[in-house]
């Protein structure tokens, strides 16, 4: 929790993202936000913005921050995250007086929020839930387990094909015929390779660790490990042909699916 010694500080944190975070501060490329899920995170420590701003990048996320209740609820009000990240201890309003407000709202009622809280205790939790949270994460936390429990609850954004037909650079799918298209010629994949390559389509820019896909294509069946991921990724990327590094690897990490012009801007 951050402590300022006066009002002059705390004015600095008046307007949401004032803050500088690392991806603020770096040269960015130019890259289309459009198909990024969006996370407001409502926190005044510098230092976990930072963190949480890292590690959803790295997941492929768009991060927005606010350091105050008020600043927090107008941004959700204003640009519709697909979820919220918030802290309990935060100046003026407190975490749960946020969730209340945000659920009593008809704009923000459906937004989910996980509450990230050094406030640990079973009183203060079921207090968290009462006020309208999904999810309640104890201060110090696994940034990675973060992003997991994000991506279990916007699964129901990230999994549904909603469109007729999804395009990706030259390659097409079209779920109704369960069928994909490259260059205009028909793929042939085997029922776990299309499943595997229509979570990345749906998904597109979103990083899946091995263990992410274990789960969403194989529903975690014994028998198969990383190696089985990797081995599938091969296969795939060989019926792309020249456009295999559609499936890009992120080291460390997993697998995601690109779309040719941010290929192109990082060559």
């Amino acid at each position: 929790m951050l402590r300022f010694r006066n009002m002059e500080h705390l004015d600095l944190l008046r307007v949401p993202c004032l803050l500088t975070p690392y991806w603020q501060m770096k040269e960015k490329k130019q890259e289309d936000l459009s198909n990024r899920l969006k996370i407001l995170v409502i926190d005044d420590d510098e230092d976990i913005l930072d963190l949480i701003g890292l590690h959803l990048e790295r997941a492929g996320y768009q991060m927005i921050a606010a350091a105050f209740g008020k600043e927090g609820i107008k941004l959700a009000s204003d640009q519709k995250p697909d979820a919220i990240v918030l802290d309990v201890m935060i100046p003026g309003l407190d975490g749960f007086e946020v969730a209340k407000k945000l659920k009593s709202s008809k704009s923000t009622k459906d937004i989910p929020i996980i509450f990230l809280s050094a406030k640990v205790e079973l009183e203060n939790r079921l207090k968290g839930f009462e006020a309208g949270a999904d999810d309640y994460l104890p201060k110090p936390f696994s940034p990675k387990e973060l992003i997991m429990r994000l991506k279990v609850m916007l699964r129901h954004k990230q999994i549904p094909v909603l469109e007729d037909v999804l395009t990706v650079g030259p390659l097409v799918m079209k779920p109704k015929q369960l069928r994909f298209m490259l260059e205009d010629t028909p793929l042939d994949l085997p029922p776990l390779e299309y499943k595997l390559l229509s979570l990345l389509m749906n998904n597109v820019g979103i990083i899946f660790s091995r263990e992410d896909l274990l789960r969403e294509v194989w529903d975690n069946a014994s028998g198969f490990d990383d190696r089985t991921v990797d081995t599938y990724i091969y296969r795939v990327r060989e019926k792309l042909g020249k456009h295999s590094t559609l499936l890009e690897t992120v080291r460390g990490q997993g697998y995601r699916m690109v779309v040719p012009s941010s290929l192109d801007s990082q060559s």
